[in-house]
């Protein structure tokens, strides 16, 4: 079996389990018993659940950025694909945005490699290694403010759709951001 089949196994066989289980109070053996590999075969590809779960994250970020910055969706659609993947999971994902706290905390760390996604490729259209101190703290209010509504959206606290949800977090965008992208200089 290839390397990210298991790992794509084993996420599958963790989500399964969180339907039913507070994210904290499942094991890795019971994750390994529930896909039928064992724990070993488990840490052979990640160090603990909580690597689990942000693999899968990552990957799913990634596709999104590469999908857009190649030009095959536009910001709406990548912003859409990228919400309708935490509706498509969505008991897993209010179970981790509510039970993976702490130096593990799902919010935490999906904003932070998300940030780190947008400002990576910010300063790549600007081909600079880093951008002004002003668009990264821009990057991360966005950031923070956007998962805190998708959050929301999911807990069913935001009555909206997937398109009008998507409307109002690309409105949200500040304008010296979308500026920044659009302009051909460094502030």
């Amino acid at each position: 079996m290839a390397k990210r089949d298991t790992k794509q196994i084993l996420i599958n066989s963790f989500v399964e389990l969180a339907r039913t289980k507070s994210i904290d109070k499942i094991t890795v053996k019971q994750i390994s018993e529930n896909c039928g590999v064992t724990s070993q075969t488990f840490y052979n590809h990640f160090p603990d659940k909580y690597e689990l779960v942000f693999w899968a994250y990552r990957r799913r970020v990634d596709i999104v950025f590469e999908k857009y910055y190649s030009g095959s969706v536009t910001k709406e659609e990548g912003l859409k694909e990228y919400i309708c993947g935490f509706k498509n999971n969505s008991e897993f994902i209010i179970n981790a945005f509510h039970n993976m706290n702490g130096q593990d905390s799902y919010i935490n760390k999906t904003c932070k490699y998300f940030i780190q996604k947008m400002e990576k490729s910010f300063a790549e259209m600007k081909q600079t290694d880093k951008l002004p101190e002003k668009y990264r703290v821009y990057i991360k209010m966005y950031v923070f403010g956007m998962m805190n509504i998708i959050a929301s959206w999911l807990a069913g606290e935001i009555n909206m759709d997937e398109d009008e949800i998507v409307t109002a977090l690309i409105k949200c965008l500040p304008q010296e951001m979308v500026d920044f992208v659009r302009d051909n200089s460094i502030n």
